[in-house]
């Protein structure tokens, strides 16, 4: 969905703000408009996010492309990092 990755990801992750008036919310389902604002329920946000982490980790474990895949890009992303130790 275009408004999270611009609202809550994106402004998170680049500015460490929500953005254009995002808001989290409680009372309200995942994601809720509400004159013209998205307002998510971040504890079914971090259960979503906990979810699809535990489901990328079990493809890691049981894909050996997968797993090569991810090594590839955290050891040239990390290695001299690694190196240093």
């Amino acid at each position: 969905m275009r408004a999270f990755d611009d609202y809550f990801r994106n402004g998170l992750i680049h500015e460490g703000r929500i953005k254009s008036g995002g808001q989290f919310s409680y009372s309200y389902t995942f994601l809720y408009f509400e004159n013209g604002f998205l307002i998510i329920n971040p504890r079914i946000l971090q259960q979503e996010v906990t979810d699809y982490f535990e489901r990328y980790l079990m493809q890691l474990v049981q894909h050996e492309g997968a797993y090569q895949i991810f090594y590839n890009k955290f050891f040239r992303q990390f290695n001299t990092e690694i190196q240093e130790l």
